[in-house]
């Protein structure tokens, strides 16, 4: 049952009428979203708009945050309604986040895993950037030298994950 909720976006209150608040609130969002996909502008542009107010950098600084900001209340959105997270590969014992899947997109593949050997004379502790292909291994005895180098690529680290199609 719609509720009787209004705003001051025209395009929300129209879908409003025979959805859910969250619904229409985000094909509203689309919608707009679309519109300025459909009409794009140059960022000297968009700082012509502020005479002399604001610099090309500033509104970069301020599209790109707020574009992550969009992405971040997407994720929120939508994380009840995805299914559980993929579980560990077999084999890995120790995942990093990269920088880029800290973005908060759905880039649950973007990590650094470490596969440990079962113990063994020459067993090794190998850590692997699941995006970029980066390897980087060390016998088993020093694997915390393993789970720092893997750490700092992680920090690094903006390849993002080849699509599985």
């Amino acid at each position: 049952m719609p509720t009787s909720h209004t705003s001051t976006c025209r395009m929300a209150d129209v879908v409003r009428r025979t959805e859910s608040p969250l619904i229409a609130d985000l094909v509203a969002a689309l919608r707009h979203l679309e519109h300025a996909a459909e009409n794009p502008t140059t960022p000297d542009r968009e700082a012509a708009h502020y005479q002399g107010n604001a610099t090309t950098e500033q509104l970069a600084t301020w599209v790109t945050g707020n574009a992550d900001r969009i992405r971040a209340a997407l994720d929120t959105i939508t994380a009840p309604y995805r299914g559980q997270p993929e579980l560990w590969p077999a084999g890995v014992t120790a995942r990093f986040l990269t920088r880029i899947g800290m973005r908060g997109r759905d880039l649950a593949d973007a990590t650094v895993d470490i596969h440990d050997d079962q113990p063994a004379e020459d067993a090794r502790s190998t850590a692997r950037c699941r995006p970029c292909g980066w390897t980087k291994g060390n016998g088993l005895r020093f694997r915390t030298e393993v789970l720092a180098w893997a750490q700092e690529h992680a920090d690094q680290c903006t390849a993002l994950p080849n699509p599985t199609t």
